[in-house]
């Protein structure tokens, strides 16, 4: 039989669904999948050969695909994600199996999770690939689709300059250049996220609290204590409703003319 569906639904073996759900419990075609993560339980990366974790165990494949996800997005420890049901994205999962082409496979090759030298935890790269990739998606847009007026793949003056008072620096500002400070976002994403859905004829949820929404960013700022931002470790980020100016940064950055003259075409692949 030929499967049509684009969604798959993913549930542990040590997780039943007893309460009565809506579909927006998992995903909406607002705000895409619904993550539920530890934000108290990082997963440190792991380099392939270097695991002393239980193979059969889930944190030896969680390490080695945190390790394979730093390789491709950036040094960082990620959240564990919780054993509740999950959606998958066949089209996601696809283009993942795409750019972890040799891991995947040799995963794949395994009968039993902690029989071959290295794994990955698909379930786990596959949230954090769709997390990472967002944040790829909008630096992408603003240096490139957006700054880059000209298409020419560099910045030309006016480029650099308009990125820069894009950036929060002043036209009057001269060397040497001072701290760029960016306010903290005000938003009322989650809030307005009921009324949306009833503006579609859409269910809300019935029983998932929305902590934090893509809409507002990023969700991993200050994940780690050595992080150089305001928001606790604890505590996922929180954009404000107020209107009011902001007084309170997100995060503070050296601002410098000498902005990269060559840039990225295109953020697929490794």
């Amino acid at each position: 039989m030929t499967v049509t569906a684009q969604t798959a639904l993913y549930l542990n073996d040590d997780f039943l669904l007893m309460r009565n759900l809506a579909f927006t419990d998992l995903d909406s075609p607002l705000t895409g999948p619904v993550f539920r993560m530890q934000r108290n339980l990082l997963i440190g990366r792991v380099a392939p050969g270097t695991s002393t974790d239980d193979p059969e165990g889930e944190w030896k494949g969680l390490g080695y695909s945190n390790w394979l996800l730093d390789q491709r997005f950036g040094k960082r420890k990620r959240p564990y994600l919780a054993h509740v049901a999950k959606t998958v994205s066949m089209a996601v999962l696809r283009e993942v199996q795409q750019v972890f082409h040799n891991e995947v496979s040799a995963t794949a090759e395994a009968r039993f999770r902690g029989k071959a030298p290295n794994e990955v935890q698909p379930l786990f790269l596959l949230t954090m690939y769709i997390i990472e990739r967002h944040r790829e998606a909008l630096l992408w847009s603003f240096l490139v689709a957006r700054s880059d007026v000209d298409q020419s793949g560099t910045y030309s003056d006016s480029e650099r300059r308009a990125v820069l008072v894009d950036l929060g620096l002043r036209p009057t500002d001269a060397p040497p250049f001072p701290f760029i400070h960016v306010p903290r976002p005000r938003r009322d994403t989650i809030h307005a996220m009921a009324v949306n859905h009833a503006k579609l004829g859409l269910p809300n949820p019935l029983e998932t609290t929305t902590d934090f929404s893509s809409h507002d960013g990023y969700p991993f700022l200050g994940l780690e204590p050595n992080m150089p931002f305001v928001y606790p470790s604890k505590e996922w980020p929180v954009a404000p409703r107020s209107a009011a100016p902001s007084s309170d940064p997100i995060c503070s950055s050296t601002s410098s003319p000498a902005l990269a003259t060559s840039l990225p075409r295109s953020t697929t692949g490794r």
